[in-house]
């Protein structure tokens, strides 16, 4: 069962953002777009992550690389925090 388009909510401290986006997209094209909806300035990028789940996901990888489900809830942090292990 394949599907177009990914709903997925985007929560930052600036608040929460829904919206769908194809399974090949990169997820750091995610958090830019997020970002700028967010009213977060996207050249500051490098400075946050985006979780599921706890988990920093790769940004060179895609939604469907990261196993990212229709209807999940990623969360946007800075990247201050350094976590230990993978």
């Amino acid at each position: 069962m394949s599907k177009d388009k990914l709903h997925l909510t985007i929560s930052s401290a600036n608040g929460d953002w829904e919206n769908d986006f194809p399974p090949d997209q990169p997820i750091h094209a995610v958090k830019t777009t997020a970002m700028a909806h967010l009213h977060m300035d996207p050249s500051q990028a490098d400075q946050f992550i985006l979780t599921l789940n706890g988990q920093e996901l790769n940004e060179t990888k895609s939604l469907t690389e990261c196993n990212v489900p229709d209807g999940a809830i990623l969360i946007l942090e800075r990247r201050d925090v350094t976590k230990i292990g993978t």
